[in-house]
């Protein structure tokens, strides 16, 4: 047996507000917040009474998440501490920033400060430590020559789209199929698993997917681009820096897919189906 993945990294805070208001100036934003209590929690963290509120952010670029949690109850006894960078256990979070003097300066204007000093680690990064709220301590690293040592991907490199399919969002698809399949003619129902449908014209070959909430993914899409190669298409968007929304899985249903951000916001399925 073997670790899949990083799925995220779980920090405790008493000040939830000003814990968000830190990770944005960065770029991490708010995806979900919820709350959680029950004696399924009590009995995994080894606490009485456990009612805690959880906000998820998703770090840009990457498929690790940051789960801030503030304990309503049991109570945070004392106030955050100040470890020093060499002190046992999880020592700090880091980022890779486009600027670190830029940054540090708005969290500069925000009340918070560095460890140390700024420095550059040889030609390769320039960094610095941050303190941020509850005494987290934040790296912040900037790549040094990034922009020469980039180069534009070849039309290989490049994902090639073999088919694209509007993603139309319905309340219940037996409702709104009668539109698409009486009124456009979109009569061949290729797959129905009851939360999506594709319906294709047996003439044209047009189709539309309709889709009630996504089975696994956080967010819904707009697109379902198919690709040949998936993996592929997903390093290449890690590479440029885009959003992955849902990470690269294996569905149930037998595809291989991802979701990721485009830069106007909205969201492409990028799927492949598996041999």
């Amino acid at each position: 047996m073997s670790v899949r993945s990083l799925n995220h990294v779980g920090i405790v805070v008493d000040d939830l507000d000003a814990a968000i208001s830190f990770f944005a100036a960065l770029g991490v934003n708010v995806q979900g917040r919820s709350s959680v209590d029950g004696e399924w929690v009590d009995r995994v963290i080894g606490l009485d009474g456990v009612r805690s509120e959880i906000v998820s952010l998703r770090v840009p670029g990457s498929d690790v998440w940051l789960e801030l949690s503030k304990f309503h109850s049991p109570g945070i006894d004392g106030a955050p501490n100040q470890p020093p960078a060499n002190r046992r256990g999880l020592r700090h979070l880091a980022f890779v920033v486009d600027e670190v003097d830029a940054t540090l300066a708005h969290l500069r204007e925000m009340g918070y400060d560095m460890v140390g000093e700024v420095q550059d680690y040889e030609d390769i990064y320039r960094l610095c430590y941050v303190r941020g709220p509850e005494g987290i301590i934040v790296e912040l690293a900037e790549e040094l020559g990034a922009e020469e040592r980039a180069t534009p991907p070849s039309a290989e490199e490049a994902v090639h789209a073999r088919v694209i399919t509007p993603n139309l969002p319905v309340d219940d698809i037996e409702t709104a199929k009668e539109f698409y399949v009486e009124f456009l003619g979109l009569s061949d129902e290729e797959f129905n698993l009851g939360w999506v449908a594709r319906f294709t014209s047996p003439d044209t070959g047009a189709h539309v997917q309709l889709v009630t909430r996504d089975a696994t993914a956080p967010e819904d899409s707009q697109l379902s681009v198919h690709v040949d190669d998936v993996d592929a298409a997903y390093a290449e968007a890690q590479r440029r820096g885009y959003e992955i929304v849902h990470p690269l899985t294996e569905e149930e249903w037998g595809v291989r897919r991802f979701f990721v951000r485009a830069p106007n916001g909205s969201i492409l399925n990028i799927v492949a189906h598996r041999d």
